[in-house]
């Protein structure tokens, strides 16, 4: 398992956690981090997949009501607390992931939470994931599409100068 999808794990497992036990979160970090499978060949948890957990942990509080605004929109007949909690986590990362990591291609960050469901969650999360996943894919390329158009336009108006 390379190092980026343990931190994935990680985040996920500390989201979930977040939701049903927002005190004592913290205390689940740690544990988390030095859990280890004893029939898996693990390194040791290194400090650029630590802190690429604790980003996405980091992004998702920040930014938590811009995401489940855009997780709400991508849902469609489902609310937000009717989905699953690792569902729910899984995508609020891998949406994390596509705002805050434009380096990381959209394709790999829904790749890599199909991954989750199928480790974390039940037969049908995947597909349903998949889903909302790329309907957000699609806002945020339509938003950024709209945005670069909007300075387009501006730019040869000679607005703005």
């Amino acid at each position: 398992m390379t190092s980026r999808r343990r931190a994935r794990i990680w985040a996920i497992q500390q989201l979930f956690q977040r939701d049903f036990n927002p005190d004592g979160a913290e205390r689940v970090w740690e544990a988390l981090t030095e859990e280890r499978d004893p029939d898996e060949q693990q390194p040791e948890p290194d400090e650029r997949a630590r802190a690429f957990a604790e980003s996405l942990v980091n992004g998702v509080i920040a930014r938590r009501v811009e995401i489940d605004a855009l997780l709400g929109r991508a849902a469609v007949n489902w609310t937000i607390q009717r989905m699953s909690g690792v569902d729910r986590n899984i995508m609020r990362a891998a949406i994390c992931e596509m705002l805050a990591y434009p380096d990381i291609p959209t394709a790999v960050t829904i790749n890599e939470a199909l991954e989750m469901a199928k480790m974390l969650s039940d037969d049908a999360s995947p597909r349903f994931i998949n889903g909302v996943l790329d309907r957000v894919r699609r806002d945020l390329a339509t938003k950024s599409s709209d945005t670069s158009d909007k300075s387009d336009v501006s730019a040869a108006s000679g607005a703005g100068a």
